[in-house]
């Protein structure tokens, strides 16, 4: 087997020759620092099949391998190619049956950059090498396929990079239909993210070790068969096992672990299990039947993760703290439902996430959420493109929004929430008026106070609120904008700063009572009755049957005319005060104030509360 060696003067000579020459299938080069000969020449003028040492030393290039060769580095801890020029790959390869060892790249922090980059290759063998330093990747594999990592350490990648320092790096990534391929003992640590399988198939992992990383572990797509891997319980997180499992039923996870996926699988059940610095806390894909209980889900990029899942039940989970402020911007999400419906979520808690607690998302559909608390995110509990959803008795407090419902999400039951001490408590709103907007949901008994708006519409038709009550709220109570044809009565508006704003044309009222406002002292203008309580904010919109008292949920004890729940003597004189017409009557105070049951209310019915009021009669 020829063999050129290039030392000194003469290596440039020799390496020079052998390209003239055409070097022969199989022939072995080799490469020493300060010999003058860069890596590439010798790359330029090998033939397919030859080999390339590289010897210990520090060379300064960016290399592309665009033929079928074998690198040998003298070892990574002796031989580092540090990228010349940053912003490119250190190794680029884009031919078949290619193997690199041996090596330590480092010192790329281009967007897109690796210190091993592989794509639409085959068949190529990358290992014993150290892929650290690099503001992005350390070895990243595109539409490359049947390829073998082994025993490579990917580590410290994406400590600068794109836009400053917030680089998101990764130790080793599969992207884009890079399929059957086989990682084994590999190490991924100090990185962004760890080991990352994006939009991929059939990819097996033995025997990897992923630490330390801000995300250890991750697997992304959009098919089913991007989730379709063989993931042994060799890999570990942590120094905890890795739970993958694919096509599984009856069986149970519980106890300590590193990551957990499960997919295309029925009556699972994930309990007691604490998951942290995982792209996902517990994913869920095309899974049903299953159960998620008792878990901490926290300090990943989503806590809880439920793809194309369906008739799943998630219970007392804890699913707090996780996002990502990295790269551009922030994402991170407790609980998160896409495509998902027909799930259960009972009594969880997802609070201190970077940008949602509880997200449906496009469509997830025909969901109940009951009692779960989603406080202290950027938006507590968030409804997009998604229908026939309930939600019951859920806290949403101190986020930016409490419960958004946009798009359309159309068709949603919303009772007895609070939504508290948000910017704005509870928002139905539409980038969209006439196209997609919220549209036919049901706002019932919930209670938005301390927000800056309690009820905020922005492009949203045909809804109905009632007996909802906005307390105390800063900008205003019930805020309509660009919205019409929602019905909106029994509703308590009270200490707002604008208890209520309507632009547009909407329906106040049941056809015979109203809400209640705060600021309405029932003054009768035109002597024909309690005159309607106009909507201000420009539009046609107005209550013609405006309450005297806050709605309780039905008429007004008997003679309880302050709706303090008590007969008391002012009670009495409010009664009076009807009777000789110096104080409107609505159909509701009628109700209560009558208590003769003549239809009217007289000085009879003042005197029979008086009585009542002193204990001497009941009503």
């Amino acid at each position: 087997m020829t063999r050129l060696l290039l030392v000194a003067a003469v290596a440039i000579v020799v390496v020079l020759a052998a390209v003239g020459v055409g070097t022969g299938a199989g022939a072995e080069l080799h490469v020493y620092p300060g010999a003058g000969t860069p890596i590439q020449t010798a790359i330029d003028g090998a033939g397919a099949g030859d080999t390339i040492y590289v010897h210990a030393g520090l060379y300064y290039e960016n290399l592309d391998v665009g033929k079928r060769l074998t690198l040998i580095g003298d070892g990574a801890d002796v031989v580092t190619v540090r990228a010349a020029e940053a912003s490119d790959h250190v190794f680029e390869v884009t031919a078949d049956w290619v193997n690199i060892s041996g090596f330590t790249v480092t010192g790329t922090t281009g967007y897109r950059c690796a210190g091993i980059y592989l794509t639409g290759t085959d068949h190529c063998n990358i290992s014993e090498n150290n892929a650290s330093g690099n503001g992005r990747y350390g070895i990243r594999l595109h539409d490359s396929s049947n390829n073998m990592l082994m025993n490579n350490d990917a580590n410290s990648n994406g400590d600068s990079g794109y836009i400053g320092n917030f680089g998101y790096g990764y130790g080793i990534c599969l992207y884009s239909s890079s399929n059957n391929n086989m990682l084994a003992n590999n190490t991924a640590s100090n990185n962004r993210l760890g080991i990352y399988l994006s939009s991929s198939s059939n990819n097996t992992l033995h025997g990897n070790s992923m630490s330390g990383n801000r995300y250890n572990f991750g697997v992304h797509g959009n098919s089913l068969s991007h989730y379709i891997h063989v993931i042994d319980t060799s890999n570990t997180v942590d120094g905890e096992l890795i739970y993958y499992w694919v096509c599984q039923q009856d069986k149970m996870i519980t106890g300590n672990a590193g990551f957990v996926g499960v997919v295309n699988s029925t009556n699972i059940t994930i309990k007691d299990v604490t998951l942290t610095n995982n792209r996902h806390g517990v994913l869920f894909a095309y899974t049903e039947n299953s159960r998620i209980e008792n878990v901490t889900a926290s300090n990943n990029r989503h806590g809880i993760y439920l793809l194309n899942s369906s008739n799943n039940t998630l219970n007392n989970n804890n699913a707090n703290s996780n996002g990502d402020s990295g790269w551009l911007g922030n994402i991170g999400y407790g609980i998160y439902l896409l495509n998902s419906s027909n799930n259960t979520l009972v009594n969880n808690d997802a609070n201190l996430n970077d940008v949602v607690g509880i997200l449906l998302h496009e469509p997830s559909n025909y969901n109940m959420l009951v009692g779960n608390n989603a406080s202290n995110n950027e938006f507590g509990i968030y409804l997009s493109s998604s229908s026939n959803n309930t939600l019951t008795n859920n806290t949403a407090s101190n986020n930016r929004h409490g419960i958004l419902l946009y798009e359309s999400s159309n068709y949603n039951t919303l009772s007895s929430n609070t939504a508290n001490l948000n910017d704005r408590g509870i928002i139905l709103c539409s980038s969209s008026y006439y196209n997609a907007c919220p549209s036919n949901n049901i706002l019932t008994d919930n209670n938005a106070s301390n927000n800056e708006f309690g009820i905020f519409m922005l492009g949203s038709r045909n809804n109905t609120l009632t007996s909802n009550t906005a307390n105390s709220n800063r900008g205003g109570g019930i805020y309509l904008s660009s919205s019409s044809n929602n019905t909106l009565h029994h509703n308590n508006l009270i200490d707002n700063a604008q208890n209520a704003h309507d632009s547009c044309t909407n329906t106040w009222d049941s056809g015979s009572e109203g809400n209640y406002y705060s600021d309405y002292n029932g003054t009768d203008g035109d002597g024909i009755g309690n005159d309607p309580y106009p909507i201000p904010g420009g539009g046609t919109s107005i209550d013609r049957f405006p309450l005297m008292h806050p709605w309780t949920g039905g008429t007004l004890l008997k003679g309880d005319l302050s709706g303090d729940g008590i007969l008391t003597p002012a009670d009495a004189v409010i009664a009076l005060q009807i009777a000789v017409g110096s104080r409107p009557c609505d159909p509701t105070t009628l109700a209560a104030a009558d208590v003769s049951d003549d239809g009217q209310v007289t000085s009879l019915d003042a005197l029979m509360i008086l009585q009542a009021a002193a204990g001497k009669i009941e009503l």
